[in-house]
Formats: C-alpha cells, sequence, structure tokens
C-alpha cells in the first residue's frame, strides 16, 4: 500500500478470506494473468535478494526512500501530448474491469468508521459484502453462465 506522497507501506490482513475468497492481491495477480498468486510470495518477490530491506520495512512500517520523485520535464515537453496506445473496447467476448471508489469510505479514510460500513450501498443495496455486477443481458449470453449464481425472485 502506498501514502498519499507514495511512501510504501506494509499492510497486515486482518483475518484470512473466508469461504474460499480471495485477498485484494491475490484477485488483482489473477485478473494481470500472473503465475504468481500468492499474496505473501508476490510481496516477497519485491524484496528479492534484500532480507536486510524486508526486515527494516516491516520494523519501520514503511520503506525509506520509496516516495514519489518531483517531475522536472523540460519546458518543451509540458506542452506536447503523448500519443496514448491503442485501448482495446470491451466486447462480447472480452469484459472490462472497473474499480470504484466505495459510496461509503471514499477512497479509504472513513474505513475505521464502522457506523458507516453498516450503510447499505446506495445502489446495490449490498451491506458487508463484495459483488462482481454484470448486466442481465452479459448473464444470460455468457459462456460461464454457471459460475454466475443469483436467487430467484
Amino acid at each position: 500500500m502506498a501514502t498519499s506522497d507514495g511512501t510504501l507501506v506494509p499492510v497486515q490482513p486482518l483475518i484470512q478470506p473466508l469461504f474460499g475468497g480471495l485477498t485484494e492481491l491475490e484477485f488483482l495477480a489473477r485478473i494481470a494473468g500472473e503465475s504468481q498468486t500468492n499474496p505473501y510470495d508476490i510481496v516477497r518477490t519485491t524484496f528479492a535478494g534484500l532480507e536486510e530491506t524486508w526486515k527494516r520495512f516491516l520494523f519501520d512500517g514503511f520503506l525509506e526512500g520509496s516516495a514519489a520523485k518531483p517531475a522536472n520535464p523540460p519546458i518543451d515537453q509540458l506542452m506536447t501530448v503523448p500519443k496514448l496506445p491503442a485501448v482495446v473496447s470491451p466486447a462480447k467476448d472480452s469484459l472490462e474491469v472497473i474499480f470504484y471508489r466505495d459510496a461509503k469510505m471514499d477512497d479509504g479514510r472513513y474505513a475505521n468508521n464502522g457506523w458507516m460500513q453498516e450503510l447499505p450501498d446506495p445502489i446495490t443495496k449490498l451491506t458487508w459484502d463484495n459483488a462482481v455486477l454484470v448486466s442481465r443481458r452479459r448473464r444470460a449470453n455468457s459462456a460461464s453462465r454457471t459460475a454466475i449464481s443469483s436467487k430467484s425472485r
């Protein structure tokens, strides 16, 4: 995890994922197609061969010198617009993953307020839960329809 200035800090999960769930790091590793999906191993790979740095990182609670450095581009580069790579639009056979801020927690700054966590999401009405949301049309046309379940009403 990184602070507002980019300094890396270790974050320890409070509990193991319940009911065969995934941690955030494990979920993102699977989406990215990484071969290593064990969260501990992913973090340890970051510090491969740097055992003393790893111990200092855990002891201090932050990685010294990891804050983002200010960029000082030459003046002539300030006015140029970089060419962005072509992005493939979502299609029938591909999905786009969108992460959005929680309406109650914002960017996490209110995560320590248990009362706010009890509020239902204004759109989905979920409380203390996470969900992958897909449209009914996508679910009906999905080849993996059995992996997505819903309660009949």
